[in-house]
């Protein structure tokens, strides 16, 4: 791989289907000439500034920025894949609102490689605006770049006509009366090529019912009412005079033809090249200082607040699928009995120690809560359960009475002992 700053430009990089899988390796060998191999066995040399062609591979590298013996890898990416990332990495936004004016931005890794694909961006953008307003000039100008040898050629037959007649007959003179009327019927073709030119431009802009349409149309048919009226009086004039003005007629006005085809070449050029487009380039781009992505901070921020509602959702999930009986109603509501209800000791649980030895939670139970506390509301409400459990298996058939809960710290504390010193008087200790 190439050292850090080294860069080499390639312009230029083609395959055949074939070798579209393969890895390509540019070998530098000097800042003139480089060696490109392949892992399929392709090996050539090249030249800074020549198109390399070996085997269906081409490639031109226009300048090399790295030492000898530095080696690049080089890939060929697929059309619609490079345009999918740079989708994907550019963003437009305009700036303001109804402003007209667009804001580019362009993520990437290398800041240069990045402002020159939105400087490219941008300078195509503005060349695609201007051929876009010019062209329709081009098109013109495609079409009179055709039209224009046709119109010499027949050109330059109506002369080698008018030519080989006027050889034949020696020297013919057309009297004034003829060569009026031969001047009249250049002008009117020449008008008529005008109006025709005119219509073209005009049928852009109007249909045929628009008042200018339809004043180009009367002029048009009263041109060529003139048109017919002067070609009765050559009819009428000798047959010699007739093919004279004729032949003339056509070369003059052929010439006439030509002439307007080439100053409307002219124009069109000069439209085409002064053609300015409705983009401006307010600023270049410019590579953001420092490291846009990924934002530490960010992240470490967005991670504490997704687990914390991880954590939410799942004490909400907890308490959704394991519900329990928090109220003795409930109970109660079911046909249970409750005898009594023994509230949780805050002194007991204040003396409880848990202390955790090699992973392994140990706890550590303090004395009796009948010994230690024996007036605690917890030890009362047992006396009570006592009473009550009493008068109940009046009616029992045996006296076995069995203890269950929820875990077995809470079975061991209504164990036999705290069972037996509850009953006991306060200041008094248990038989």
């Amino acid at each position: 791989m190439g050292r850090q700053n080294e860069t080499v430009n390639v312009t230029t990089f083609t395959l055949p289907k074939a070798m579209n899988e393969q890895t390509f390796t540019l070998n530098v060998l000097n800042d003139k000439s480089y060696q490109l191999v392949s892992d399929g066995g392709f090996s050539a040399r090249g030249q800074v500034g020549k198109v390399l062609e070996h085997d269906g591979v081409t490639m031109l590298v226009e300048a090399i920025h790295a030492s000898p013996e530095s080696q690049f890898t080089v890939s060929k990416f697929s059309t619609l894949g490079m345009i999918n990332t740079l989708q994907n990495n550019l963003m437009v936004t305009e700036t303001g609102k109804d402003t007209g004016v667009l804001s580019l931005t362009f993520t990437g890794e290398d800041r240069e490689q990045i402002r020159q694909i939105l400087d490219s961006i941008t300078r195509n953008y503005l060349q695609q605006n201007v051929e876009r307003k010019s062209e329709e000039a081009a098109k013109s100008l495609a079409f009179l770049a055709k039209q224009l040898p046709e119109v010499r050629n027949r050109l330059d037959v109506a002369e080698n006509k008018l030519n080989a007649f006027r050889q034949d007959k020696d020297s013919v003179d057309l009297p004034l009366e003829a060569k009026a009327v031969l001047d009249s019927m250049v002008n009117i073709d020449a008008q008529l090529n005008e109006l025709t030119f005119k219509e073209a431009e005009i049928s852009k802009l109007f249909t045929k019912a628009h008042p200018a349409y339809r004043t180009l149309l009367e002029k048009r048919q009263a041109l060529e009412d003139e048109k017919s009226k002067l070609n009765g009086r050559v009819t009428a004039m000798p047959k010699t005079q007739q093919e004279i003005v004729r032949l003339t007629r056509d070369v003059e006005s052929g010439q006439q033809v030509y002439m307007q085809l080439l100053n409307k070449q002219q124009e069109l050029k000069i439209t085409e090249a002064s053609t300015v487009g409705d983009v401006r380039i307010v600023d270049p781009a410019i590579a953001q200082p420092g490291v846009l992505k990924p934002k530490t901070a960010l992240i470490i921020l967005g991670s504490i607040i997704l687990c914390l509602m991880l954590s939410v959702v799942g004490v909400l999930l907890r308490s959704l699928f394991n519900r329990g009986i928090e109220s003795p109603l409930a109970l109660e509501e079911h046909g249970i009995s409750v005898y009594a209800s023994i509230p949780l000791s805050e002194w007991q649980k204040a003396r409880d120690n848990v202390q955790t030895i090699k992973g392994v939670k140990r706890y550590k139970q303090s004395q009796l809560l009948a010994v230690g506390n024996p007036t605690d509301l917890a030890i009362e409400a047992v006396r009570s359960l006592r009473t009550s459990l009493h008068f109940a298996m009046m009616q029992a058939r045996n006296n076995v009475l069995m203890l269950t809960g929820v875990s077995h710290r809470l079975v061991k504390r209504l164990s036999a002992p705290t069972w037996r010193q509850s009953s006991a008087r306060p200041t008094n200790a248990c038989c």
